[in-house]
């Protein structure tokens, strides 16, 4: 579905590799708590299957906080977030956040879009209506990098923008795979919708990718064998004394 894929967060961590899954509304329950400690240790305890932690321990300077892990594995995260990028925009969140703002008021939709577009030093954000007619526009002037043209949901963005704060960068690879927001560590992936502009695009990748593999095939039978050139053996050859 449209939406958030993932957040990461980069944190300094001097021992080994460890892995924990806890389930979110868990965390939300300390969240205040973690927010006064003046000083936090977080232990990974236990070791079950994979590697996986058993539990998550966080120590600050007055309680401690036990959470016990999920019995089942996430996916491995590093295969979701893309590798290169065609398009990048350096943007401030809080003047982005009040376009996006604007533009949700003159879109009745539930979970309107926001049409992305980075172009030559600009970020231009518009408001499609369900006939794809752009109904509302802004643009914000920034450092960019390559051009691409997707669609997001505009509260999804909000969100992505929101959690970040300040100057982030935003990278794109294509208009139907995932949108990266970053800043100083902390990534957010957001799920593109499939706007005509984004399934044409996806289309016509496609379509180049099926024409690879006949023409890699027809080549491979094409290709003659090198000749060999003629062993010599040895003959044996009797003969009377």
């Amino acid at each position: 579905s449209d939406g958030i894929g993932m957040a990461i967060n980069s944190l300094p961590f001097d021992e080994q590799e460890a892995k924990a899954l806890v389930p979110r509304d868990d965390l939300r329950a300390i969240v205040n708590v973690l927010r006064r400690a003046k000083r936090l240790k977080v232990v990974f305890d236990g070791k079950g299957e994979e590697s996986y932690s058993s539990a998550l321990v966080f120590m600050t300077d007055l309680v401690q906080y036990r959470l016990e892990c999920a019995n089942y594995r996430f996916p491995d995260y590093r295969k979701q977030l893309p590798t290169s990028h065609v398009a990048i925009a350096h943007i401030d969140t809080v003047e982005t956040a009040r376009a996006i703002n604007a533009l949700k008021a003159i879109n009745a939709i539930k979970d309107y879009a926001v049409d992305l577009v980075i172009d030559e030093n600009r970020l231009v954000l518009a408001s499609p209506d369900e006939k794809e007619t752009t109904i509302g526009e802004h643009v914000i002037p920034c450092e960019t990098e390559g051009t691409i043209d997707m669609r997001l949901v505009g509260s999804y963005l909000t969100t992505a923008l929101r959690l970040c704060g300040g100057m982030v960068d935003i990278t794109a690879t294509k208009p139907y795979q995932n949108l990266m927001v970053k800043q100083n560590g902390f990534t957010v992936l957001l799920m593109p919708q499939m706007s005509n502009k984004a399934k044409a695009v996806y289309e016509a990748d496609q379509k180049a990718k099926e024409a690879e593999v006949p023409a890699k095939l027809k080549g491979e039978q094409t290709t003659e064998p090198k000749s060999k050139k003629p062993v010599k053996t040895a003959v044996a050859v009797a003969t009377k004394a």
